[in-house]
């Protein structure tokens, strides 16, 4: 198959395949062609010229040519759709393409009952999201090399790359109370959430007393972030500012404080952790963490690739930075009527 024919297939030109396949994918084009590209590469098999010219003279074994690779969407049901997981896998793609190796599974934890009887095992998985140690080791006797990549670190004997989920939360939370807000909330998951630990954390690190109203225990989703702010605001009403375990429950949060008839930020700041996209283009822009998606694909794909061929045998944690990102979702708190 050539470029040509990839670029007809996926109705784009193939100068932006080209760009895409050159490791360029981020400034190519949009996510979605993106996508569309990579799943015409996959569905067709597709080797780079200078991958086909090398193993055509013997420069590489069959075997590292034929190297495949999956992603385990672990957060069952949050994963699959979620922006912020999509862009570390399309980040591992990328990368291993490069290598020469090939994702050639996107999976959910429902998959791995039947993983052994696909009819070509991957050499290596990358597991996106948090899971459990069960879920792990079921991976390792099916899979030889096993890979986390996520925002909570986890305590096995795995690679890993993270980036710090609690000090992405401690990042927002130090915004908004140097803002002077004193009534803060929070929208997520609770139940071994490092972000929510963040959000307990600097409450009392800055002796902010903690109400138990003011926690709204949700799913990490758009819909999860509009139940959760309409209970929030009917229940109490004294919140300035609300910090959204990411920017999907975010996007339904101000969704909710909208329709509620209220000003963001002028009745209630709302900030996030990821960065999405859509981040910088919701009214108003959203204040959030960026986190390094591309470039956590990226080098997840590298170790994965290095122990799948015996590079190195220990297991290796790479931790990157996050950075907030202030837009025009928070302000200071304006006194409230009856306050």
């Amino acid at each position: 198959m050539t470029l040509k024919e990839i670029a007809k297939e996926a109705g784009v030109a193939p100068s932006t395949v080209s760009r895409i396949l050159n490791n360029k994918g981020h400034l190519a084009a949009s996510p979605e062609t993106q996508d569309r590209v990579w799943e015409v590469v996959h569905r067709m098999g597709y080797i780079p010229n200078n991958a086909a010219k090398k193993l055509r003279s013997g420069e590489i074994a069959e075997s590292s040519s034929g190297t495949t690779i999956a992603c385990l969407y672990a957060r069952m049901g949050r994963s699959m759709d979620s922006p912020f997981f999509l862009d570390i896998a399309r980040g591992i793609e990328i990368e291993a393409f490069s290598h020469n190796c090939f994702m050639r599974y996107s999976l959910t934890t429902g998959d791995l009952s039947t993983l052994q009887t696909f009819t070509e095992v991957p050499s290596g998985i990358a597991v996106l999201g948090r899971c459990n140690k069960r879920v792990l080791h079921d991976l390792k006797s099916i899979v030889p090399s096993v890979i986390y990549a996520g925002l909570n670190s986890i305590n096995a004997d795995y690679d890993q790359v993270v980036s710090d989920g609690k000090d992405a939360a401690y990042k927002v939370m130090e915004y908004l109370i140097g803002l002077g807000h004193k009534h803060i909330a929070y929208i997520g998951e609770t139940i071994e959430e490092i972000r929510y630990i963040g959000y307990r954390e600097k409450l009392m690190e800055h002796r902010i007393p903690f109400h138990a109203e003011y926690v709204v225990d949700r799913l990490l989703s758009a819909d999860g972030g509009y139940s959760g702010m309409k209970l929030l605001m009917e229940t109490a009403p004294e919140v300035t500012a609300v910090f959204c375990a990411n920017d999907q429950t975010a996007i339904g949060a101000v969704k909710a404080a909208q329709v509620m008839g209220l000003r963001i930020p002028d009745d209630v700041s709302i900030a996030s952790i990821d960065d999405i996209e859509m981040a910088k283009y919701m009214f108003p822009p959203l204040t959030t963490v960026h986190i390094p998606t591309t470039e956590i694909g990226s080098i997840t794909a590298k170790i994965l690739i290095d122990r799948i061929r015996g590079g190195h045998k220990l297991p290796m944690k790479i931790s990157l930075p996050a950075n907030l990102v202030i837009r025009e979702s928070c302000c200071p708190p304006r006194v409230k009527a009856g306050k």
